[in-house]
Protein backbone atom coordinates (compact mmCIF):
# COMPACT_ATOMS: atom_id res chain seq x y z
CA UNK A 1 0.00 0.00 0.00
CA UNK A 2 2.87 2.38 0.86
CA UNK A 3 4.53 1.63 -2.47
CA UNK A 4 1.30 2.37 -4.32
CA UNK A 5 0.85 5.65 -2.46
CA UNK A 6 4.48 6.61 -3.11
CA UNK A 7 4.12 5.78 -6.81
CA UNK A 8 0.93 7.84 -6.99
CA UNK A 9 2.61 10.82 -5.30
CA UNK A 10 5.60 10.59 -7.64
CA UNK A 11 3.29 10.48 -10.67
CA UNK A 12 1.40 13.57 -9.52
CA UNK A 13 4.66 15.41 -8.83
CA UNK A 14 6.11 14.45 -12.23
CA UNK A 15 2.90 15.53 -13.96
CA UNK A 16 2.99 18.89 -12.15
CA UNK A 17 6.64 19.50 -13.05
CA UNK A 18 6.01 18.57 -16.68
CA UNK A 19 3.03 20.92 -16.90
CA UNK A 20 5.00 23.75 -15.29
CA UNK A 21 7.84 23.26 -17.78
CA UNK A 22 5.35 23.14 -20.64
CA UNK A 23 3.78 26.37 -19.40
CA UNK A 24 7.16 28.11 -19.34
CA UNK A 25 7.90 26.81 -22.83
CA UNK A 26 4.58 28.11 -24.12
CA UNK A 27 5.23 31.47 -22.46
CA UNK A 28 8.67 31.73 -24.06
CA UNK A 29 7.21 30.74 -27.43
CA UNK A 30 4.61 33.51 -27.13
CA UNK A 31 7.34 36.03 -26.27
CA UNK A 32 9.37 34.90 -29.29
CA UNK A 33 6.35 35.28 -31.59
CA UNK A 34 5.79 38.79 -30.25
CA UNK A 35 9.45 39.68 -30.88
CA UNK A 36 9.21 38.42 -34.46
CA UNK A 37 6.00 40.37 -35.06
CA UNK A 38 7.64 43.54 -33.76
CA UNK A 39 10.59 43.01 -36.09
CA UNK A 40 8.24 42.56 -39.05
CA UNK A 41 6.24 45.68 -38.11
CA UNK A 42 8.93 48.10 -39.31
CA UNK A 43 6.94 51.29 -38.64
CA UNK A 44 5.53 50.08 -35.30
CA UNK A 45 1.87 50.69 -36.16
CA UNK A 46 0.73 47.26 -34.94
CA UNK A 47 0.10 45.98 -38.46
CA UNK A 48 2.38 44.14 -40.87
CA UNK A 49 1.88 45.16 -44.48
CA UNK A 50 2.83 42.97 -47.40
CA UNK A 51 5.82 45.23 -48.02
CA UNK A 52 7.00 44.92 -44.40
CA UNK A 53 6.52 41.16 -44.49
CA UNK A 54 8.41 40.79 -47.76
CA UNK A 55 11.27 43.00 -46.53
CA UNK A 56 11.51 40.95 -43.31
CA UNK A 57 11.38 37.68 -45.22
CA UNK A 58 14.02 38.84 -47.71
CA UNK A 59 16.42 39.83 -44.91
CA UNK A 60 15.84 36.51 -43.19
CA UNK A 61 16.35 34.59 -46.45
CA UNK A 62 19.56 36.49 -47.20
CA UNK A 63 20.91 35.71 -43.72
CA UNK A 64 19.98 32.04 -44.09
CA UNK A 65 21.64 31.88 -47.53
CA UNK A 66 24.85 33.32 -46.07
CA UNK A 67 24.77 30.69 -43.30
CA UNK A 68 24.49 27.89 -45.86
CA UNK A 69 26.98 29.33 -48.39
CA UNK A 70 29.94 29.14 -46.00
CA UNK A 71 32.46 29.44 -48.85
CA UNK A 72 30.87 32.72 -50.07
CA UNK A 73 30.61 31.42 -53.64
CA UNK A 74 27.12 32.78 -54.33
CA UNK A 75 25.68 29.25 -54.38
CA UNK A 76 25.55 26.16 -52.20
CA UNK A 77 25.64 22.47 -52.87
CA UNK A 78 23.34 19.79 -51.51
CA UNK A 79 26.08 18.76 -49.06
CA UNK A 80 26.42 22.34 -47.79
CA UNK A 81 22.64 22.58 -47.40
CA UNK A 82 22.50 19.29 -45.47
CA UNK A 83 25.41 20.37 -43.25
CA UNK A 84 23.72 23.69 -42.48
CA UNK A 85 20.45 21.93 -41.68
CA UNK A 86 22.35 19.52 -39.43
CA UNK A 87 24.04 22.39 -37.57
CA UNK A 88 20.73 24.25 -37.22
CA UNK A 89 19.07 21.20 -35.70
CA UNK A 90 22.00 20.65 -33.33
CA UNK A 91 21.76 24.26 -32.12
CA UNK A 92 18.08 23.72 -31.39
CA UNK A 93 18.87 20.53 -29.49
CA UNK A 94 17.15 18.30 -32.03
CA UNK A 95 18.58 15.03 -33.25
CA UNK A 96 19.21 15.06 -37.01
CA UNK A 97 17.61 12.14 -38.85
CA UNK A 98 20.62 11.22 -41.02
CA UNK A 99 24.36 11.59 -40.96
CA UNK A 100 25.90 14.50 -42.82
CA UNK A 101 28.48 13.86 -45.56
CA UNK A 102 31.99 14.45 -44.17
CA UNK A 103 32.79 16.85 -47.01
CA UNK A 104 29.93 19.08 -45.89
CA UNK A 105 30.91 19.54 -42.26
CA UNK A 106 32.31 22.92 -41.19
CA UNK A 107 35.69 21.34 -40.34
CA UNK A 108 36.04 20.02 -43.89
CA UNK A 109 35.54 23.50 -45.35
CA UNK A 110 38.63 25.09 -43.82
Amino acid sequence: MKKLLLALCMSVLAFGVANAAEGKGAEKMQERKTEIFQKMDANGDGKVTKEEFMAFSTKKAEKRFEEIDTKNQGFFTKDEFLAAKHMHMMKKGEKPAKAVPAAATPAAKK
